[in-house]
């Protein structure tokens, strides 16, 4: 029993405290930010969404390759109408290079996406 103690305590204590995620981690999603502002088009029944990625350098994994830091990652941007149909899903690669390790860690620099899309009126639902 008294081995059994120093097992029992080391268990209870560690079940006491456990582990904190930080605040905005989501296991494995990168921290991102997006901002969607919708502007009239000529035609008047019709809109243009555009779609603002913002990614700091922070969030992206850089791999070091010769001299260079390099980092390669997908955006897909998805649109539903209000009936929950897909409307619009456009997907595209970015490559990033960089020489300075300091910016690969950095919230700043961040990659700026802009993406602009024509629908016509109505509510949408955006995912990125």
């Amino acid at each position: 029993m008294k081995r059994l103690l120093p097992l029992i305590l080391l268990i209870g204590i560690t079940s006491l405290f456990p582990q904190r995620r930080k605040k905005g981690s989501n296991l494995g999603i990168p921290e991102f930010e997006v901002s969607t502002p919708v502007y009239p088009e000529a035609s008047a029944d019709s809109v243009r969404l555009d779609v603002l990625i913002k990614i700091p350098y922070a969030s992206i994994q850089f791999l070091k390759q010769g001299s260079t830091f390099v980092a390669e990652f997908e955006t897909a941007v998805l649109i539903y109408d209000d009936k929950e149909q897909k409307v619009i899903q456009k997907r595209w690669k970015r490559r990033i290079e960089t020489i300075n390790y300091d910016e690969t860690i950095s919230k700043k620099p961040l990659d700026l996406e802009i993406r602009s899309f024509v629908l016509s009126l109505g509510e949408y639902n955006c995912k990125i």
